[in-house]
């Protein structure tokens, strides 16, 4: 099995809408995106997602199986602030070091990019992004009770940060 990670190329935005949608259908519970929300946005806005963040695909044998995402925050005040978003890597790849390779690529860009933090949040409820989050150094800094309902369920969010300086 060959793993690669690189950032997605915009010729490729209907493949990550097409992997972005499947983390959300298959684990509604451990996001805080409804797929309803996502499937409304039309192509051209994936596209200019991509060209606006630094969005990484990681691939297994030339196929897209995982992603993540890095934006600033916006202003003076936040500038020095990243955020972690939509990591997701198919069940099939799990176990092969693939979220680590993402995560990795992920925090040399904010190094090299300058910020001083890199935040992110997560489903409470999501054990298994907590072990990568915590093998990376992110640690809970708040928890928002009630934060996304499915259908009848709330189900909490924890903020987590890993400082940079």
């Amino acid at each position: 099995m060959s793993l690669n990670v690189r950032r997605i190329l915009t010729s490729e935005a209907e493949a990550y809408q097409l992997l972005r949608m499947e983390g959300l259908i298959r684990h509604p519970d451990c996001f805080r995106i409804a797929p309803e929300d996502e499937a409304a946005l039309p192509l051209a806005d994936i596209v200019k997602k991509i060209e606006a963040g630094y969005v990484l695909g990681g691939f297994q044998d030339d196929v897209l199986v995982g992603i993540a995402g890095l934006s600033a925050f916006p202003g003076a005040k936040a500038g020095h602030k990243a955020l972690l978003w939509g990591m997701y890597v198919r069940e099939e790849a799990r176990g092969h070091g693939l979220a680590d390779q993402l995560m990795d690529k992920i925090l040399q860009e904010a190094k090299r990019r300058g910020f001083q933090q890199v935040q992110l949040t997560v489903i409470a409820s999501n054990p298994r992004a907590f072990k990568v989050y915590e093998r990376w150094g992110f640690e809970l800094y708040a928890t928002e009770l009630k934060s996304v309902k499915v259908g009848d369920a709330y189900f909490d969010e924890q903020l987590r940060v890993r400082w940079l300086t």
